[in-house]
Order: C-alpha cells, then structure tokens, then sequence
C-alpha cells in the first residue's frame, strides 16, 4: 500500500509540474506572439485596412493589427547586436497585457510618429543602456545613392525596457511606432503581416 501510495504520489506530482510548465511557456509565448499571421506572396502587405477590415467580422476574432517586423543591427556604447523590430501602433502595443505587466523601467510609447521604442531588458544590458540613452539601428534594407546601396541607419531614444521571463524576447525584440517603421524600412501605408488574437487559441485551425 505505501508503496502504491508514493507511486500515485509521484505521477501527480511529476503531472502537475508538467502542466504547470506547459501553461507557462504557452503564456509567455502567446502573450508576446499572435495566434495567426497573414502574410501575402509579395514582399509586403499593401493595403492592410482592406484585409482588416475582412478579418475582424469573424467570429472568434478578439484583436487584430498590422505589423512592420524587420531585422536589425542594434549598436550602443561600442556594442551591436542583432534584433527584432516590430512596428506596432501605440493602441495595439498596448494590447499586449504580457509587455504592459512587465515593464520594468521607462512608459510605452504614445506617438505613432515618434522615435521613441522600448527594447528587452537583456537585450538594454548587453547594449550597457537605459531608458532614456540613444541606440542606433542599422536596417538590413539599403537605400540607393550616389555612391552605391547604403544601409539606413537612425538613433531611437530608449523610452522604456521590459522583461516578460523568455530569454529569446527580452535579448533581441525591439518595439517602435508603427509610422515611425514604416519610414524606417520604407514601406509606407504598408504591412508585414496582420497579427491575429484569438478568443480561444484551440480554435486557430477551424477559424
């Protein structure tokens, strides 16, 4: 009997970690993540209102929004790293309950035209920054001139970092104004993709 006893024990403990683990990850990567993207065939998303618009009368649909994601160069007190830019406008950023509950130092962004972006704590640690110092980001896009193809390159003010626990977004995620991406890389009154949120993310295949 004791022996039955710390067997059933140890499966639902080892079980409940499991779960447990697995609740967490899913959390930590949906609250950061949407449940679908739409991409098109081409480079970009042309007329993302259009495509919103279809999207967000289907049922199951909780929150939807452009997005401008983009690789870059981050560089900073002699320092540079690869990261992830993702425009966002400031209502839809603040949708991400997961990045407003862990904000660690600085605000969100309230200007979609501003140069103000909030970057990952650890990714602000590598850089030696804080909120408030300049970070330079060097697009992998290049722009045409007399002397050949030059990469664009700007300096962002730091507003404000966060740390939502994945070592993966909080080393390399960079957040910046939706408007202020689009002129970045050059793709005006376009998108990358549509993110989309789900009332349920067990319904992502049916819907």
């Amino acid at each position: 009997f004791l022996g039955i006893a710390l067997g059933v024990a140890t499966l639902i403990i080892v079980l409940s970690v499991m779960n447990g683990f697995k609740e967490e990850l899913l959390n930590r990567i949906l609250g950061v993540n949407g449940h679908i993207n739409v991409y098109t065939n081409y480079s970009d998303i042309k007329d993302p209102k259009t495509i919103l618009n279809k999207i967000k009368n289907l049922s199951g649909i909780e929150n939807l929004s452009p997005i401008i994601e983009s690789q870059v160069m981050a560089s900073a007190s002699g320092s540079s790293f690869g990261a992830l830019v993702q425009g966002l406008n400031p209502k839809d950023l603040k949708t991400r309950t997961l990045l407003v509950n862990n904000l660690v130092s600085g605000k969100l962004y309230e200007k979609n035209e501003s140069a103000n972006i909030v970057i990952g704590k650890r990714l602000a640690q590598k850089l030696r920054i804080d909120v408030g110092d300049v970070v330079t980001l060097i697009s992998t896009k290049t722009t045409a001139t007399a002397f050949g193809n030059l990469p664009r390159v700007k300096s962002f003010k730091v507003l404000g970092t966060f740390n939502v626990g994945m070592y993966e977004y909080d080393s390399s995620f960079i957040y910046m104004p939706m408007k202020t991406a689009q002129n970045f890389f050059k793709l005006p009154d376009s998108a990358s993709s549509i993110e989309i949120f789900l009332s349920d993310p067990n319904d992502v295949s049916e819907i």
